[in-house]
Parts: C-alpha cells; structure tokens; sequence
C-alpha cells in the first residue's frame, strides 16, 4: 500500500510561514492553514528548510514588534 500524501503541500508551508510571520505561533498558524497542529510539528521535525523558514518568520515578527513599540516610546506613549 502507498503511503498517504502530506497534507503539507508547499502552499500550505507557505500558509504557515506567513501566518507566523504575522505574529500567530506556529501551532495556531495550523489551523489559519487548514491542518492541524500536530501535522505542522511533525513536518517541522523532519524537514529542516520548514524549521528554519519558521525560525526566521518568528524573527521577522518579532523584530517588527520591538519596532512598534519603539517607535510608540518614543512619543506619547500614555
């Protein structure tokens, strides 16, 4: 019998990754793509260039963050 397909196409990474860089973590970006969570972890154990896409969207998102708020201390931030 031939093992099923992934349900981790290359659009649906690319989902994800997105979704991450938008600030969501990587588990609720699963469902933004329509897999489930356990689908995205699995895919990230095994597929380094997915991990390492991941990593560098979480960065990304979090340097826009520290942005923002840098920008909003430097006004008025009350």
């Amino acid at each position: 019998m031939a093992r099923p397909r992934s349900v981790m196409t290359p659009e649906v990474c690319e989902t994800v990754t997105r979704a991450v860089e938008m600030g969501l973590p990587a588990l609720r970006a699963a469902f933004a793509a329509g897999v489930t969570p356990s689908a995205v972890k699995s895919h990230r154990q095994r597929h380094k260039a997915f991990a390492t896409a991941l990593k560098k969207a979480e960065a990304r998102a979090e340097l826009r963050n520290v942005s923002l708020i840098q920008r909003a201390a430097a006004g008025h931030w009350q």
